[in-house]
């Protein structure tokens, strides 16, 4: 807090003058002037503070000068209260630094910047991190501050004496992450939205093909039984079609349902065949390219000892894809699959696919866990807010248990 302060009676008159708030400018001026611009509001504050409690009949009758000459009387009393406290140099350099990042930036070779664009604005883990630039973890402090380094004297470079002074006693290594961080916000932060227009339509383009291909083959094969074939084809086809859907959809009178169309075989039957949607993946993006594509949100869950690779998309149908997030186990180059369910995904797989009473009362409860397995796989099942989470891995993987998984990170 600034001192209070009174100016001298010598100044005062007993002539008026228009309102205080005229010289608001002038005394913001000379306080950022004197203090740099984080302290000029509290020390132009303390200035009209004192000067609305002088009465107008006895304020003097050049009132800038008095409030000049109280904000210089001010300045002198006031003492920082910490030995950091940002100033007019610090405000310099700042300035000096947002003027000249941007060439010093380009002039950095595109490994320096990688290395500082992941670990300050990506804010990747140290592992990630180590496997984009193919180093090791234990070398990827040394790799960034290397490239800080180089940086902070490629901006020297291109300053001259007394700025390159200010930069180096006024300007810190935090300061220039926050200076490098503001940058690529403001300048690479976000696509352009003609950009996200054209990746949506290139990402939905890619995926149409396949279902015209598909959709033209059976019109085709349509066709063909109606040209070849006579009504003994037909209804032999009709007869086909009628048990082989029959036999999908409601199962055999014989064979236990419970086994056949289980969320959890269902699953571990169809991990691997999804198709890919963003590879290499993190969970940051992940999270981003399914809310882009699909308009849904999706959370990403960390499973210790594995890494995320890849997200996937098992097709349902056109208007229900499901995601399907592919790691790797550490040390076991080993894949493990979590299918991320929604209820309404659930409901319209019914009765093909099913989710028993049971199951569904016990996943109630978030960060519940269940565990089966299924062909030789095993398979952990909890919900978070609206979706089931199925993961899949194989039975030996002794390293995945329920306490290795955080459900919403």
């Amino acid at each position: 807090m600034l001192p209070v302060f009174l100016c001298p009676p010598s100044l005062m008159a007993d002539s008026d003058s228009p309102s205080l708030l005229q010289h608001l400018n002038a005394v913001y001026t000379l306080a950022c002037t004197l203090v740099g611009p984080e302290q000029a509001q509290a020390l132009t504050q303390q200035v009209f503070q004192h000067a609305a409690a002088v009465p107008p009949r006895e304020r003097p009758e050049n009132r800038t000068l008095w409030m000049l000459e109280c904000t210089l009387r001010a300045y002198s009393k006031h003492k920082p209260a910490h030995a950091d406290t940002p100033d007019l140099r610090t405000a310099a350099a700042q300035t000096l630094v947002r003027d000249t990042l941007p060439a010093a930036w380009a002039a950095c070779s595109p490994r320096d910047r990688t290395l500082l664009t992941a670990h300050l604005y990506l804010d990747l883990s140290a592992a990630t991190l180590a496997s984009l630039v193919d180093l090791s973890a234990e070398d990827i402090e040394t790799a960034v501050q290397t490239a800080r380094a180089t940086l902070r004297a490629t901006l020297r470079d291109m300053l001259v004496g007394p700025q390159r002074m200010l930069v180096d006693t006024a300007f810190p290594d935090s300061r220039l992450d926050d200076s490098i961080r503001d940058y690529l916000e403001s300048d690479h932060g976000a696509a352009p939205r003609s950009l996200r227009a054209a990746v949506t339509r290139t990402i939905q383009a890619e995926r149409t093909p396949s279902s015209q291909t598909r959709e033209q083959r059976s019109s085709r094969r349509r066709s063909q039984w109606l040209k070849t074939g006579g009504v003994m084809a037909g209804l032999l086809a009709l007869f086909v079609v009628a048990w082989g859907l029959h036999t999908l959809w409601v199962g055999s009178d014989t064979a236990p349902s419970s086994t056949s169309t289980s969320l959890v075989a269902f699953s571990a039957r169809h991990a691997d065949m999804a198709q890919p949607l963003l590879d290499p993946a993190t969970p940051d993006s992940a999270q981003s390219a399914w809310q882009q594509t699909q308009g849904t949100s999706l959370i990403v869950p960390a499973v210790a000892q594995a890494e995320l690779r890849r997200l996937d998309v098992l097709a349902l149908d056109e208007n229900r894809p499901v995601p399907v997030l592919r790691y790797e186990i550490v040390d076991a180059e080993t894949p493990l699959y979590v299918l991320a369910y929604s209820y309404a995904q659930l409901d319209a797989l019914a009765p093909r696919v099913t989710l028993s009473r049971a199951l569904r009362q016990t996943l109630e409860a978030e960060d519940t866990f269940v565990e089966q397995s299924v062909d030789g796989r095993a398979v952990l099942l909890w919900r978070v807010r609206s979706r089931i989470y199925v993961a899949v891995f194989p039975a030996d993987a002794r390293n995945v248990r329920p306490q290795r998984i955080t459900p919403a990170p």
